[in-house]
């Protein structure tokens, strides 16, 4: 079984206002040159990772252990937490729903035992401990939800794969559906939503949806009793649509986002933008090398162009830093600092 998670796990890694939407717009790349971690830390791109307390919280980078822990200063690895399984405290298909400086804690939701599950950590002399905090199920029976983001306010935010009208889902404290919303771009009913998938980012607030398979990216305000109001949304590429069934053609248009990451000033993305076409060129040929920066506002701020292909990312809290995990020509992660090119803002 361990076996087969790491299957999907690896799927998974492939599948992150009222105004009128805009196509966003930015100056001419720049290059970016990255600081290179030269240890031999993982084996395979994390599904995901974070940034807590200046410690790296790898997920799925191998197979010794659910969660690597390594040290920001040098990578080097301080301490793991959890495996992969179908036993008792187990998971198959996992990912970060959230963590929380503030009370050391951090969840994480099993897409296929649909379980989400909160755990505290605790460091004392070096030494890592964990505990289960806290076990919620998602029992809705008509509705498959695939990833899900819990943000600071309570509520959690889900992608839909079918059962609803809308794409995406707001959750309560108990997960259960509190709205359906989001926009696709299609003019017709939509009942599979597998291809409307994406990423989740959250600060206060305010929450960011970008798509995985299409150039699209909005930005929710979710108040504390459960209102959701678009503030805006882009498309960094328009999707191309053909035919009388408005069917979307992979050899017309380009990938989306892979990962989006915000801090109190920013909203940082990880954006392909190559065509879909590509992927038969081998693993890796879609993962992105741009690095997308907007402002709470919507505003395209930077564009970049990253040295190495990076599909997932994680960020400093308040410093701009931006860390990316790649995997060619080997696997590891770069350091990217941003702070020069965005005090100008």
């Amino acid at each position: 079984m361990k076996n087969v998670g790491f299957i999907i796990l690896l799927f998974l890694l492939v599948a992150c206002h009222n105004g009128s939407k805009e196509t966003g717009s930015f100056d001419e790349k720049i290059l970016l040159t990255g600081e290179v971690y030269e240890k031999d830390i993982i084996s395979m791109v994390p599904v995901h990772f974070k940034l807590i307390d200046s410690t790296f919280f790898l997920l799925g980078p191998d197979r010794q252990s659910l969660i690597k822990i390594l040290s920001e200063d040098d990578a080097s690895e301080i301490g793991s937490f959890g495996s992969f399984g179908s036993g008792p405290g187990e998971f198959i298909t996992p990912y970060f729903s959230s963590v929380s400086i503030k009370d050391s804690s951090f969840c994480l939701y099993d897409m296929s035992l649909s379980i989400l599950r909160k755990y505290k950590w605790f460091r004392q002399n070096g030494v890592f401990t964990f505990n289960n905090v806290e076990e919620v199920k998602f029992n809705d029976e008509n509705t498959v939800i695939s990833f899900l983001h819990k943000m600071d306010n309570g509520f959690s935010v889900a992608t839909i794969l079918t059962g609803q009208e809308k794409p995406l889902v707001l959750l309560d404290r108990d997960l259960k559906i509190v709205k359906n919303f989001g926009y696709v771009p299609q003019n017709k009913q939509i009942t599979d939503f597998s291809f409307y998938q994406g990423c989740f980012a959250s600060y206060g607030n305010k929450l960011v949806f970008a798509m995985n398979d299409i150039g699209y990216i909005a930005c929710y305000e979710v108040t504390s009793k459960g209102e959701v109001t678009k503030q805006w949304e882009h498309f960094v590429t328009q999707p191309i649509f053909s035919g009388d069934t408005d069917r979307f053609d992979p050899e017309l248009n380009r990938t989306g986002f892979y990962d989006v990451q915000m801090n109190n000033q920013y909203i940082f993305c990880a954006y392909s933008g190559k065509e879909m076409k590509l992927m038969n060129s081998g693993p890796g040929a879609l993962v992105p090398e741009t690095l997308l920066v907007f402002d709470h506002a919507g505003r395209a701020v930077k564009s970049f162009k990253t040295d190495k292909a990076i599909g997932r990312i994680a960020i400093s809290p308040d410093a701009n830093i931006v860390y990316g995990s790649y995997s060619r020509p080997d696997v590891g992660i770069v350091k990217y600092d941003l702070s020069d090119w965005l005090k100008e803002n």
